[in-house]
């Protein structure tokens, strides 16, 4: 009797980039975390534009930086929290 396997095929290119680049790694976000999101970075701009408003700074990198601001504590705070989990061989986390 001849078995037929299946042969190897290695995902392309762009699915090993996709798996590779997350920018969250503890939480997969649906449509409502996504807009939480949306919505704290439109905030750090908004704080990000006052500060420049009342700085007398130009405007554009002020927006820009409150929203970056908000997006790398966010980034920061999950990478913290992924660090901290821990998992066994088993399977089971410990702590």
């Amino acid at each position: 009797m001849e078995f037929r396997h299946a042969t190897y095929r290695p995902a392309p290119r762009w699915h090993r980039l996709r798996r590779r680049v997350r920018l969250f790694r503890s939480v997969h976000l649906n449509l409502i975390g996504w807009a939480a999101i949306a919505v704290l970075c439109l905030a750090g701009a908004g704080v990000g534009y006052a500060g420049c408003r009342l700085g007398g700074a130009p405007v554009a990198p002020g927006i820009v930086g409150g929203a970056l601001a908000v997006l790398a504590g966010l980034v920061i705070v999950d990478r913290r929290r992924w660090a901290r989990l821990t998992s066994t061989p088993s399977g089971r986390s410990e702590g």
